[in-house]
């Protein structure tokens, strides 16, 4: 075997190494082979180093062959009239004349050798001494010489050094190297943390400025990912390093940490094109209805935290979109639109006073879009592997993280919330409720809270934000651009001099067990099945409110309200996150010793300072029922 730094040999050169394995051992589990040698590479008396060059490559010999003339008889042997024959007459040491390898760089094995290849590695090994070579060419010849005719490979070599020291007798050739690849090197760290990453691999590096993903299983033992760009690339023993923006926001753990270099955002839509019909300068405020929807809105910093995938055009010019066409001039190329209940989208032009008519025309009015939009864009890890258009050089596409960060058009309840939004705030955020209703209208935020909160000597207004189902909204991941918009949002529209942090929520959940007691007219299933209902429609993340704590109290009087329930007797009602560190206890009745006691009140926390030591702010906890933490059984007449 050789080990060699390819990257640094010459002709001659000494930066390599020749090995006989004394062990092999196979790992088929982890496509892996371990080989060992006696002899630790590098050698005092060549004044060669252990290589540490990335470009270090280690090849094995295949075959093992002898040179031409290695069997030639004893020259002793030989007659007399046949000894006259050469031009040498005297023989050293018994031996023909001129049966070492001389000094041209050429060397003729016994046989022929296919597998030998030029530019592959040949290794000449006599007793005491060995060298590297490297082929430049190979040809079949006949060789007649030593009383021996044969057929052989003949090989020209990249250099002539120490040919002359090899005899034909001694020397062996080791050929047919095939390069081997160098399992990764374990990194001794096990975790992946900070802005400098060691890599286990030499990789080429990307260019500056480029997005990296970095997934694995952070510290909580949840697979997940960030996106990171990437600054420049150094060296630690010749593996490289990696040095980013920032550093990671979460710990990975190092066997399953992957860094992703050919990272680009994606959004959902399909991109549509269509001809809408043709414009009549006739008519007043025409309108056109888009023939595939839903329509794609996209992130954005504006209020309402959207921005429209549409782009229309008239007789191939742009016309722009407007909230309203209002105080808008007779001579303005703009438009307004309109979504139906139905989904589709209205299309709505001028009247020649406030905006232009459509000119007469017939086909001229086009649209570009994108249509698809909301939670069922939501896909799941490694799901997405199909490409609609392949570009030139790209192979396949996989979607490493879940695609979140998304939301249904806004629904009727909510319209009613979020509506007054424009009038109360006027795109101007004063009060804590601005805050929160500013947030809560935020195209991907379904729940807002905005309070005072102090980090150090500093008083800042905390805003908490959750999505949909609770979708933790953070400024690293699938969720980064919602996060970064509605910050920059809230900046740019608050009062300049009054500082505000972004934060997500904490979930929070609690758990319950009791019996309860049936009307024998109802069914126990049906009973149960409504049970559960009741805590699914009261306690779970829609109808709850950032920071709102739950009482037992109306806990019963959901449970109570279940047609068939004739009363309900609660043994255990506490809080099982692992957040709620506070376990103050108000006991309703004495409970037998060893039975856990019932909690009146269960409070969430409210927004406020992080951990000694980690700084930051902590948002507001969502307190919500664990439905694999509900016990409700019925109660049996006479049971204790």
């Amino acid at each position: 075997m050789i080990v060699g730094l390819e990257s640094q040999y010459e002709p001659g050169s000494e930066h390599w190494e020749f090995r006989f394995l004394t062990e092999v051992n196979t790992f088929p589990e982890d496509d892996r082979t371990l080989v060992t040698w006696q002899k630790p590479l590098g050698s005092k008396r060549r004044g060669v180093n252990p290589p540490k060059d990335p470009g270090q490559r280690v090849y094995a010999m295949r075959s093992r062959a002898a040179v031409f003339g290695h069997n030639a008889p004893d020259w002793r042997s030989v007659p007399p009239d046949t000894q006259k024959a050469y031009a040498e007459p005297d023989a050293v040491g018994g031996e023909w004349p001129r049966f070492g390898l001389g000094s041209e760089p050429v060397v003729c094995l016994d046989r022929v050798y296919p597998e030998v290849i030029v530019h592959s590695w040949i290794v000449l090994v006599r007793p005491g001494y060995k060298e590297l070579y490297r082929v430049t060419k190979e040809s079949v010849v006949s060789c007649a010489d030593l009383l021996l005719t044969a057929q052989v490979t003949r090989l020209e070599l990249d250099t002539n050094e120490n040919m002359s020291t090899f005899g034909r007798r001694e020397t062996a050739v080791y050929l047919q190297s095939e390069e081997l690849a160098v399992a990764e090197r374990p990194i001794s760290d096990n975790m992946v943390e900070g802005n400098v990453v060691t890599l286990s691999a030499l990789v080429e590096a990307p260019e500056p400025g480029r997005p990296l993903m970095v997934l694995g299983t952070d510290q909580k033992g949840e697979q997940t990912g960030e996106v990171v760009k990437f600054l420049r690339a150094e060296s630690d023993f010749g593996l490289p390093k990696f040095v980013f923006d920032r550093g990671l926001e979460r710990s990975y753990d190092a066997a399953t940490c992957t860094i992703f270099a050919n990272v680009a955002p994606a959004t959902h839509g399909v991109t549509v094109k269509e001809v809408l019909g043709g414009g009549d300068g006739s008519q007043a405020r025409q309108r056109f209805v888009l023939k595939q929807p839903p329509l794609t809105w996209l992130n954005s910093s504006q209020p309402g935290g959207v921005e429209s995938t549409l782009e229309v055009r008239v007789n191939d010019i742009k016309w722009h979109e407007v909230p309203y066409l209002y105080e808008h001039g007779a001579d303005e190329r703009v438009y307004v639109t309109r979504r139906r209940d139905d989904g589709t989208t209205v299309i709505e032009f001028g009247d020649g006073v406030t905006g232009a008519r459509l000119p007469t025309g017939q086909e001229n009015v086009t649209a570009t879009y994108r249509k698809g939009i909301g939670l069922v864009g939501r896909m799941k890890p490694r799901q997405l592997s199909l490409l609609m258009t392949r570009p030139l050089g790209l192979k396949a596409a996989v979607n490493p993280l879940a695609a979140l960060d998304g939301d249904d058009p806004e629904g009727l309840e909510s319209a009613r919330l979020n509506a007054p939004m424009k009038v109360l705030t006027l795109d101007r955020l004063v009060s804590l409720k601005d805050y929160e209703d500013f947030a809560r209208s935020f195209a991907g935020v379904a729940k807002a809270l905005a309070t005072w909160t102090c980090t150090g000597r500093r008083r800042v207004i905390a805003v908490t934000v959750a999505g949909p189902d609770g979708t933790q909204i953070q400024p690293d991941g699938p969720t980064q651009d919602l996060y970064h918009n509605l910050s920059d949002a809230l900046e740019r529209f608050g009062d300049p001099f009054v500082p505000v942090a972004l934060v997500t929520c904490r979930p929070a959940l609690f758990r319950i067990t009791g019996k309860v007691k049936r009307d024998p007219d109802y069914l126990w299933e049906r009973v149960e099945a409504g049970l559960k209902e009741a805590l699914r429609a009261g306690f779970s993340f829609g109808p709850r409110d950032l920071g709102q704590p739950v009482a037992l109290s109306e806990v019963v009087a959901a449970l109570q309200a279940v047609l068939g329930v004739v009363g309900v007797d609660i043994d255990v009602f506490d809080r099982i996150s692992p957040a709620d560190k506070v376990k103050t206890r108000l006991p309703l009745r004495a409970e037998p010793k060893g039975k856990l006691t019932v909690q009146s009140l269960l409070r969430a926390a409210l927004p406020g300072p992080g951990p000694a030591g980690q700084g930051g702010i902590l948002g507001a906890e969502l307190l919500t029922v664990d439905p694999g933490k509900v016990d409700l059984v019925e109660m049996i007449e006479g049971a204790s």
